[in-house]
């Protein structure tokens, strides 16, 4: 922005050195009320036209070489206003004592010193470079009517001036110029230039494959209903499943300034590390983290944890839904009834069970009880223990152990049925065991049919009686495949399209016959393993009631006097020994 200058840089030139002389006021300078108001348009230290025209004080506006002072008194008599020479200032010269105005302006008495404001007239504009040097910002100012416009020329040589290296905006600032003939009106901080920021870096993250947020599913099932049991808000993994894949940080681009300086993206961040126990990377893929278990994972402060047991503080109920996994898991209170435990490990339940469905492929142990409507149902690969049983089926590959009593309870065990402490009691009724039955009692003192059964493996023998049931419907469709075979007795006399149906007949015969053949083959293997002889025996050491029945293999024991104290096993001709 060029400067206003005085015609006359030094005003004490024309004094005597270390003397004063003084003025008459030819111009009275404007008050200090009217400089305030001036002062307040000021832009930049300059004044311009279109800001004062409508100030009341726009005809005190003095031209250039406007006389101000003089050192003799023309009107002699008169009284004028002296000033001290040393109180002049800016844009006034002096020629043979007398002092003029230096450009057109207002003025004005500051700070005990006068000079003139000078009134810009033409064009002009500012540019500003913003702090972060990432842009160039333009004020336009425009000219009285009749002076003299800006140029493109003038700003692309301040660019210059000033070693912008940015690209100014051409389009725009021709467009700002072209408004500055009409308008009568500055434009302020328009940005005609900028730099290039620096593309950011992108810090490293992680990214999780398993959905860690526990949030209530609301399935809908066939008949459009809300499952409230299926709610999925225990997450569970299988081993060697991927968890999280850890993204490697991306490194920014740098910048450039409108000074033309390098700007630096900011340093770029490794992702935490989300490794927690039971977790691993393998070396062909090193940034997925694996399960190295089956089991329930967490998210703790961004670890990410697999544990083999999940503890459920609570009851498994509408909280939590049904619980499928291949963990263990401890239940600290009940299992509510129409709910349902898949484990793939062992399970142990510290509350009641009320008609719920438990499996596990490990062992089952219930501190409480379970009952209810018989609805029910426990299975286990491996033993089952629990404290009673009321009206519910247990099926155990292992050993069921019953630590007081179960009360018309199926009982299903491949290996034995057996107390916990010696003191345990069944009460009506079914309870089959392959090896042996050994409690404290059996039955009551009403005679509730109570039957206990050994010796058997009652998996075999269901499958025996599917295969019976399967056997008598292959008899009765060969049954009907032979009547129709007899409808050909002549097959000579047959046309040609009755042939073929005869040798489709024919062939259908064949196949269910040779499937007949294998699965009688298969019930005849089953049947001779369920004959074998057996070693099982049913020990009760306290009371044995009327009405129970002490069943080995095949042979029935049915007491109808109260016994105590006894061991049932089987002789060498299949009889009951009673010992």
């Amino acid at each position: 922005m060029p400067e206003f200058v005085t015609k006359s840089s030094n005003i004490m030139k024309n004094t005597d050195s270390g003397k004063t002389s003084n003025l008459f006021l030819e111009a009275v300078p404007l008050s200090l009320m009217e400089t305030e108001k001036i002062k307040q348009l000021l832009i930049e230290n300059q004044l311009y036209l279109f800001s004062v025209e409508k100030l009341i004080v726009f005809n005190k506006m003095l031209p250039a070489n406007t006389l101000l002072f003089s050192t003799i008194d023309e009107n002699s008599g008169a009284n004028k206003p002296t000033a001290n020479i040393t109180q002049v200032w800016k844009n006034i010269h002096s020629e043979n004592g007398k002092f003029y105005s230096s450009v057109e302006g207002f003025f004005i008495l500051e700070d005990n010193l006068y000079s003139i404001l000078p009134v810009r007239k033409n064009a002009s504009f500012l540019l500003e470079i913003t702090k972060d040097a990432m842009s160039v910002k333009c004020s336009f100012y425009p000219p009285a009517k009749g002076y003299k416009n800006l140029s493109l020329d003038e700003i692309l040589l301040k660019f210059k001036e000033l070693k912008i290296t940015a690209t100014p905006d051409v389009k725009l600032i021709s467009k700002y110029l072209k408004m500055l003939e009409t308008s009568q009106q500055p434009f302020t901080d328009v940005e005609i230039a900028r730099g290039t920021f620096p593309q950011p870096a992108k810090e490293g993250w992680v990214e999780y494959l398993v959905k860690m947020k526990k949030e209530k599913k609301n399935n809908i099932d066939g008949n459009q209903r809300v499952d409230f049991y299926n709610m999925g808000t225990i997450i569970t993994v299988e081993q060697d499943e991927k968890l999280a894949i850890v993204h490697p940080p991306i490194p920014g681009k740098a910048g450039v300034d409108v000074l033309g300086r390098s700007t630096k993206p900011e340093p770029v961040k490794k992702a935490p590390d989300p490794k927690g126990t039971h977790t691993y990377y393998r070396e062909e893929e090193p940034n997925v983290l694996l399960s190295d278990i089956n089991g329930y994972l967490t998210n703790s402060n961004g670890k990410l944890n697999v544990t083999e047991k999940y503890n459920v503080k609570g009851n498994v109920d509408f909280h939590t839904g049904n619980i499928s996994s291949k963990g263990a898991l401890n239940v600290n209170g009940d299992v509510r009834s129409g709910f349902k435990l898949d484990i793939d490990k062992s399970i142990t339940i510290n509350g009641f069970i009320n008609d719920a469905e438990i499996k596990s492929q490990g062992t089952i142990t219930i501190n409480g009880g379970f009952g209810g409507s018989g609805k029910g149902k426990i299975t286990a690969a491996g033993d089952v223990k629990v404290r009673h049983i009321r009206n519910q089926s247990v099926n155990a590959d292992g050993d069921i152990i019953i630590m007081k009593e179960a009360v018309d309870a199926k009982l299903y065990a491949k290996g034995s049925i057996k107390s916990m402490a010696g003191n345990a009691r069944i009460i009506g009724g079914t309870s089959i065991a392959e090896k042996d039955v050994e409690i404290k009692s059996a039955g009551n003192e009403f005679g509730v049919k109570t039957r206990i059964h050994v010796g058997l493996d009652y998996a075999l023998l269901e499958k025996s009686l599917r295969l019976s049931l399967a056997i008598n419907e292959m008899k009765e469709k060969l049954k009907k495949k032979e009547i129709r075979l007899k409808q050909y007795s002549n097959p000579e006399n047959l046309s040609i399209k009755g042939k073929r149906r005869l040798k489709e007949i024919i062939s259908e015969y064949q196949e269910l016959k040779n499937t007949f053949e294998v699965m009688a083959a298969e019930k005849a293997e089953l049947d001779k393993i369920l004959n074998m002889p057996s070693e099982s025996k049913v020990k009760i050491t306290g009371d044995i009631y009327p009405g129970v029945e002490i069943v080995i293999k095949k042979t029935v024991f049915k007491v109808t006097d109260k016994l105590r104290n006894k061991t049932f096993t089987l002789n060498e001709n299949e009889e009951m020994k009673i010992s």
